[in-house]
């Protein structure tokens, strides 16, 4: 951490809780529409769906979770 400090107990829970509750979101397939679905882009140039999925592999690592 640049100021020195280590995250508190409660905030690595916390994150391990929300990347649970994404996984569980795609454990059916593509996550599902919210709102108007269009990100702010003028031209979707597609691939932004897979974005979770990386995401959700980063989160794996400190947690040591294997999988989706």
């Amino acid at each position: 951490m640049k100021s020195g400090k280590e995250f508190s107990e409660y905030y690595w829970k916390r994150l391990e809780k929300m990347l649970d509750f994404a996984s569980a979101m795609i454990e059916g397939g593509p996550p599902p529409m919210f709102g108007d679905c269009d990100d702010g882009y003028v031209l979707d140039l597609g691939g932004a769906g897979d974005a979770l999925y990386g995401l959700l592999s980063i989160g794996a690592v400190p947690f040591q979770q294997t999988g989706l």
